[in-house]
Formats: C-alpha cells, sequence, structure tokens
C-alpha cells in the first residue's frame, strides 16, 4: 500500500528508461543523439535542484526550523517535459521515441500538471507503442496513476496487442491497480491523519474523487479478473493461495538450470529479492538464523536475485554470508513477470506438495509458517 501511496503522491513514474528491444545500441543517430545529451543535462539540473533542497533542510535543521517541502514548479520538470515530449513527436515509432515519452512522463509533475505534457505523452504511447512488446513494462505503474488516459491505454493494449500473454499482463495490472486504490480509500476512511496528509498533497477535490471512483474501481477489478480467469488462464499463472506453484525453470550461480518442481517433498520459501533492496538486506540476518534452526529439516530456502547482473550478486554473497540456494533472474522477464512481482522482497511459502500456503510474511510469522508446514510433513510420515 505504500507503494500506491507514493505512486500517487510523486511527481513523476520514475520508470527506467531502457531500450525498447533491450539489444546493444546500434551506432547513434542524431535523435537519439539529442535524447542522450538531453538526459545528460536534466540529470546535471536536477542534480543541482537536488543540493539546493538538501541545503535548505540542513540550514532549517540547524536554526531548529522545519524545512519547506520541495515545489514541482521550482524542480527541472516543468522545463524538461516539454523538451522531452517534442523529441518524442519527432520519431514516435522507434526506441527513441519511446525513451523519450517515458521521460516525459517522468518529468511531467503528473495527471494533474499544468503543463498537459502527461496526457500528449500517453496519447503518443497509445497510438504508436500500444500493440509492441515494450509496452508491457509500463502497464504496472501506469496501472496505479488512477488516470483516465493510462487506463484508456492499457484497455488499448488489452483489445489489440497482438501478444495474449501481454494482454492478460495489461488485464491483471489494471485489475490489481484498481483493488489498490479501493484499499487505499478504506485506509483513508479509517485514518484520519493519512487522509489530511493526502489531501494537504493531492488536495480535498482529488481525495473525494478518489473515494467516488474506489467503489466503481472495485467492480471493474472483479470483472477484469472475471476476464482473466475465463480467457487467459493459459498464459497467466494463478498465484492464490491455496493453488499449484508455477514451474520455475532459471539459472543457478554456475549458469546451470534449476527447477522448482525438483523442490517437491521440501517446504521451500521463495524469496525474490535485489542486493540493492534494504528491506531485503534487513532480512539476512533472520534467514541465517532459520537456515541453521532447520538445517535437518526437508526444507529449502531459495533466494531468487533480480540484480541486473550476475556478477552484481556474486560480488555481494562474497562478503554477507548467505547459505542457502541463489537463483539469478535479472531485473526484468522470467520470475519477476511470471510471478507477478511489484515490490522487494516478495516472498512465497510453498508446502511439501508444491502449493502456495502463504504470501510475504517476515521474521517470526514466516518461520512460524514454515515450522507448521513441517509439523505437516512430519504428520504425514507418521500417519
Amino acid at each position: 500500500m505504500r507503494r500506491l501511496l507514493m505512486s500517487l503522491l510523486v511527481l513523476g513514474l520514475g520508470i527506467p528508461i531502457a531500450r525498447a528491444d533491450d539489444k546493444p545500441a546500434p551506432k547513434p543517430d542524431p535523435a537519439s543523439q539529442a535524447l542522450e545529451s538531453l538526459m545528460k543535462e536534466f540529470t546535471t539540473a536536477q542534480k543541482t535542484f537536488t543540493d539546493r533542497v538538501q541545503a535548505a533542510n540542513e540550514a532549517a535543521k540547524k536554526a531548529g526550523k522545519r524545512a519547506e517541502p520541495p515545489r514541482f514548479e521550482d524542480s527541472p520538470g516543468p522545463a524538461f517535459s516539454p523538451r522531452f515530449l517534442a523529441l518524442a513527436e519527432q520519431k514516435p515509432d522507434g526506441p527513441v521515441g519511446f525513451q523519450a515519452m517515458i521521460a516525459a512522463l517522468n518529468t511531467s509533475g503528473g495527471p494533474d500538471a499544468k503543463a498537459g505534457t502527461w496526457a500528449k505523452a500517453i496519447t503518443l504511447l497509445k497510438d504508436h507503442h500500444a500493440t509492441k512488446p515494450e509496452i508491457k513494462q509500463l502497464l504496472r505503474p501506469l496501472s496505479m496513476t488512477n488516470d483516465e488516459g493510462a487506463e484508456s491505454l492499457i484497455k488499448e493494449v488489452i483489445a489489440k496487442h497482438p501478444d495474449r500473454k501481454v494482454q492478460a499482463q495489461a488485464c491483471k495490472a489494471l485489475a490489481s491497480g484498481k483493488d489498490s486504490i479501493a484499499q487505499l480509500v478504506d485506509q483513508l476512511k479509517q485514518n484520519d491523519a493519512l487522509r489530511k496528509n493526502f489531501e494537504t498533497a493531492r488536495g480535498k477535490d482529488y481525495v473525494a474523487k478518489l473515494v467516488v471512483q474506489a467503489y466503481k474501481g472495485k467492480k471493474e477489478a472483479d470483472e477484469l479478473k472475471k476476464l482473466l480467469h475465463d480467457k487467459y488462464a493459459d498464459v497467466v499463472a494463478d498465484l492464490s493461495i491455496g493453488r499449484a506453484a508455477p514451474e520455475i525453470v532459471i539459472q543457478d550461480l554456475e549458469g546451470k538450470e534449476a527447477k522448482l518442481s525438483a523442490l517437491k517433498g521440501k517446504v521451500v520459501v521463495l524469496d525474490i529479492w535485489a542486493t540493492w533492496c534494504g528491506p531485503c538486506r534487513a532480512m539476512i540476518p533472520h534467514e541465517r538464523a532459520m537456515i541453521e534452526r532447520l538445517k535437518d529439516k526437508p526444507f529449502a530456502l531459495i533466494s531468487i536475485s533480480a540484480d541486473q547482473n550476475k556478477e552484481t550478486l556474486k560480488d555481494f554473497l562474497s562478503k554477507e554470508k548467505m547459505p542457502w540456494t541463489h537463483w539469478w533472474n535479472g531485473s526484468q522477464g522470467g520470475v519477476i513477470e511470471d510471478w507477478d512481482v511489484q515490490y522487494f522482497p516478495t516472498i512465497y511459502v510453498i508446502d511439501s506438495k508444491g502449493v502456495i500456503r502463504h504470501k510475504d510474511l517476515r521474521e517470526r510469522q514466516l518461520e512460524d509458517a514454515v515450522k507448521n508446514l513441517l509439523d505437516e510433513v512430519d504428520e504425514k510420515k507418521a500417519g
């Protein structure tokens, strides 16, 4: 829920800019060189702005005062978003245009900003990329923005994308986004302080509109879930508690093939994480102790790394003792896509029969759940 709250409060999506086809870059053309130059210029301007904000915060702290929060209007965004959009409009169909559209969104200030570049970038994406492979990287972040234009784009993907798996991902993302907004509204109703903070950040009218939309959104989410079940069950795994865990075929640290099915008969914890993730690293001491306590049991802890490079993981493990099984996925596709990973760490607890029994438990709750499932194994043997 914190992720949704931040998505609705922040001024941009923060989507990484990557090549649309993920292939080695060809010799730069003038358009790609222009984008690279503009990105460097923006990065410099953003650092100057961030340094200025930090200095103001430190000065306020020394004076015993509370620093004023930075305003988007004072950031580089309003100046750069139209420039990124102009680049996107020059070559809207190719990877440079796609990257420029993402940059325009990230610097736009969001759907409600005065510049209006958000809506124009969304329209360009809908007109030129809704049926292309690269659009899938935008489905989750856009589904969390509560923006009609973004929703229209996602529905276009559902209706027209040639890859049924991407259609299903769009359907799932939209359902998840609507569910999350409904959950947020429930929290706003129950927590006056949270609601006041949200109203301060986005305005009372926005929050009132959000509350009205939440009921309709929940109903639409249920319809989307039914569509997923009826039309896309063959391409999207059901990761609900009580369902059989889908197969994972992946690389271990030596580059050899590893399979989740090979662990049947053991209680398995899948910890999908990354070395740069603070909450993931915070779990390591307890995981290390849990492994030691359960070392003689039919139990396996599998950490699946979403680090972009395998060497990053190997280097981390050479310095941090993590004596259990490690698989490497990379930052996109594979488990990240198939297991609907939206945050790190994502935890699944799977029983000895290969059935998902728990999700996203931590610390003592995680270990207690594992022990209960191990007791089931013992009871089965005794019976």
